[in-house]
């Protein structure tokens, strides 16, 4: 019999946030720590020692911390502040011994950091980063178990939070209500049944699916996935990238943990543990496979793989390529406060380094757009915060969130074609794949504007 633990639980920062809340844009330029006291010292120190933290979010890569142009500049990190603030006091365990501290929050500017990872020659992970979602069943393996659990090992999701916090990953917390139970069941996630599992992420609107499934080694490699290869067989499921070798059944340790009503404490497994990660996005499937003594360890090291992975499609290199120019046309304009907002929106993204109005008429406005990058690299990140829809095509495969309604919503004059809407619900997450515009004054990118 199974023991399955399904977990819906998905972390922004160091705390969880509504599921059906939009996420902001995550601090990715603050670092939060502890100094001994409010002295200029204790403060340039800490805004040395917490720097690195703050390059590693904003460049997307670890390694850049060894860049010489970087490692230069964290002895002088203080004059990298925009502002800091004093958090009150914590008591914190120093070499075995409670020590207090004053809590520190130190922001740095973005514009200083952008032109430092610029200067070093490193590439910038803008503040619109996508959103992910994880779906989670546990095996545990023990006999006659078979009930279902909400919560898995908080040490293991401790640690997903922390290591998502400080990688700058854009997370987000289902309800876990009557709907999600209906929906979806730990044995759907354990067979990877993507079309629940995709109609159960629909409310949620991720950009990125995520799918884990992990056990104990001594039950062996994580089981293929069932219902994924019955789909297999359609030559639209994209192939599955970086599978690892299998691994091979090791000893399982176990550990007793007493029950909180007192009865006989109850056995656990403590591992090696295996898993099988599945990560859906615009850029198709993946699957990675990893093990570890311990369980936290899993999740620490899938969250610098999936910020890598992600950090490598959204990245802008500043001042490495030559910029281009692509045209616009942008509907939905009616009013002076809408035309104020898409254009204040357009320029706040990191890759345009500039938004000229050409003209406004009855249909809306005509852009032009300077960006560090190319149309595939702009379309991908409006995709991400959903103030701009395509109007009539989308440059690239549209995310796991983009659904039928939202595009039928944004389309003037064209729809679907009859064979698609006929295939599955009309909830379900779809991928789209249509010519692209080419940018021209004469073939313009087109694209309705999304009032909050």
């Amino acid at each position: 019999m199974l023991r399955l633990i399904i977990s819906c639980c998905l972390f922004f920062g160091l705390c969880s946030i509504s599921s059906l809340q939009a996420a902001e844009d995550l601090p990715i330029y603050r670092a939060i720590g502890t100094v001994k006291s409010q002295a200029d010292s204790e403060r340039n120190s800490a805004a040395s020692i917490y720097f690195g933290e703050v390059i590693v979010r904003a460049s997307g890569r670890r390694e850049a911390l060894m860049n010489p142009i970087i490692q230069a500049a964290i002895p002088k990190a203080s004059s990298y502040l925009f502002s800091f603030s004093y958090t009150g006091n914590k008591t914190e365990i120093i070499e075995g011994k409670p020590q207090q501290r004053i809590g520190i929050q130190l922001d740095y500017s973005a514009q200083a950091v952008n032109q430092l990872l610029k200067q070093a020659q490193l590439p910038l992970w803008p503040t619109q980063r996508p959103t992910v979602l994880i779906w989670t069943a546990y095996q545990d393996g023990l006999p006659n178990s078979v009930e279902l659990q909400r919560v898995p090992d908080e040490m293991a999701m401790a640690q997903l939070q922390s290591q998502t916090y400080l990688r700058g990953l854009k997370i987000q917390t289902p309800e876990l209500d009557l709907e999600d139970n209906i929906a979806l069941s730990a044995h759907d996630i354990w067979e990877v049944n993507l079309e629940k599992i995709k109609a159960a992420s629909v409310r949620y609107k991720p950009d990125v699916i995520v799918i884990a499934r992990y056990q104990p080694v001594s039950k062996g490699s994580i089981p293929p996935a069932k219902i994924l290869n019955e789909m297999n067989q359609d030559e639209s499921i994209t192939p599955l990238k970086t599978r690892e070798p299998e691994i091979q059944p090791a000893a399982v340790t176990e550990t007793e943990i007493e029950t909180q009503d007192g009865g006989l404490p109850e056995i656990v497994p403590v591992g090696p543990w295996v898993v099988e990660w599945r990560v859906i996005d615009a850029a198709g499937q993946q699957e990675w496979q990893d093990q570890t003594a311990e369980a936290p360890e899993l999740f620490r090291n899938f969250a610098n793989k999936l910020a890598d992975h992600l950090a490598a499609q959204y990245s802008i290199t500043l001042g490495q390529q030559a910029a281009q120019t692509y045209y616009m046309h942008l509907g939905n304009v009616r009013h002076f406060s809408a035309m104020k907002k898409s254009q204040a929106y357009l320029k706040s993204l990191a890759l345009v380094q500039k938004s000229e109005l050409i003209r406004v008429n009855e249909q809306g406005l005509f852009l032009a757009l300077t960006i560090e990058g190319d149309a595939r690299l702009l379309a991908a990140t409006l995709l991400l915060d959903k103030r701009l829809l395509p109007e009539f095509t989308v440059p690239v495969t549209s995310t796991p969130s983009t659904t039928r309604s939202e595009i039928e919503s944004a389309t003037a004059d064209t729809t679907l074609d009859e064979s698609q809407a006929e295939t599955g619900s009309e909830d379900l997450p779809i991928e789209v794949e249509m010519n692209s515009p080419r940018g021209t004054s004469d073939d313009p990118l087109r694209y309705i504007w999304q009032e909050e």
